[in-house]
């Protein structure tokens, strides 16, 4: 299914759906990363994780993005991560380019093929690039189920969420750029300063 083309107008809009009834600063959390805050409207329902980081929930308009987070809810948990040199997008790099053997390239990706499982009876294809900065991208599919991406940000911090199957790969580049978007959206802070309510890591 495809999606459609995010323009920087729509991503403002949609960013400003999210944020124009939240001048507050009691419905913001802040949550702090290493040494910087995120500012996370609580129209997103963010929550600290286990781990250092946070999460936060996307529901996607008609008008934007058609189809993207899994059945039936087309929400996506949006996992913000500390891992620095335990980054999952590090890790399957590694080990798909030193273990497994190079497939195809398609709309950008490397893609590489392997079977997991007791018996090796479930394939899994790997979808890897880097971005523009040098940072791996991996994203995972499971024979019929949907798709997890491990998006490296910098050498510390890491997204981590599941999206649909459903979604074309040669549209991920948009939902990406929605993704990216709203995460420095987060740095801004609002006209109020929130009171800090949620710290990451727990």
């Amino acid at each position: 299914m495809k999606i459609i083309r995010y323009s920087t107008v729509l991503i403002l809009l949609f960013l400003g759906a999210c944020t124009d009834s939240n001048t507050d600063g009691g419905d913001y959390e802040l949550f702090r990363i290493i040494s910087d805050n995120y500012y996370v409207p609580n129209s997103l329902n963010p929550s600290s994780t286990s781990s250092e980081g946070f999460r936060f929930y996307i529901n996607f308009p008609q008008a934007g993005i058609v189809k993207a987070g899994p059945t039936p809810s087309n929400s996506i948990n949006v996992m913000v991560l500390a891992r620095g040199e335990h980054q999952r997008s590090h890790y399957y790099l590694e080990r798909t380019t030193n273990n497994l053997n190079h497939s195809k390239v398609n709309d950008g990706f490397d893609i590489y093929n392997e079977e997991i499982g007791k018996n090796g009876q479930t394939p899994i294809t790997y979808y890897i690039k880097t971005d523009t900065k040098g940072q791996p991208i991996v994203i995972t599919h499971p024979d019929g189920l949907n798709l997890r991406a491990y998006r490296s940000i910098d050498n510390n911090i890491e997204l981590d969420y599941v999206f649909s199957k459903e979604l074309d790969m040669a549209d991920w580049d948009t939902l990406d750029e929605l993704m990216i978007s709203i995460l420095e959206s987060f740095k801004q802070p609002p006209n109020k300063t929130p009171q800090p309510t949620a710290k990451g890591g727990g």
